[in-house]
């Protein structure tokens, strides 16, 4: 597994699509970053074997635009590992909704500080 990117304490907003898009195969790791009012998704991950990690207290992904603030599409996956925060606290107030998942895309997240596994929360455009 190799990492597109590995960024910390970034803000991605005001884009005029996505704020973050990763695709096909790449890997992401974003930690105590923030997306938001961009004109479609903060984060959209997308295509076969993608893999998108959100790790950090002070991450958020708000306000956007025309799209799911958090997305996962054609088989890529998501993984949340904030267990200290409820998801609504990292991801919320956008537009169109703040996750959805399509085409086999996954979205799972740690929900408990005491256990290692990721649990779906969101799959084929239905909340688990």
């Amino acid at each position: 597994m190799w990492f597109l990117c590995q960024v910390t304490q970034c803000e991605f907003s005001q884009n005029r699509d996505c704020g973050v898009v990763v695709v096909v195969g790449a890997r992401g790791s974003f930690t105590n970053c923030t997306f938001h009012h961009n004109e479609k998704s903060g984060i959209l991950a997308h295509g076969e074997d993608t893999l998108v990690e959100i790790h950090g207290e002070q991450t958020e992904i708000h306000h956007n635009n025309n799209a799911a603030g958090l997305a996962a599409v054609n088989n890529a996956t998501t993984n949340i590992y904030i267990p200290s925060r409820l998801l609504t606290a990292v991801v919320h107030d956008n537009e169109y909704r703040d996750l959805d998942s399509a085409v086999n895309g996954k979205i799972q997240s740690q929900l408990s500080s005491s256990s290692l596994e990721l649990t779906v929360i969101h799959r084929d455009g239905e909340s688990m």
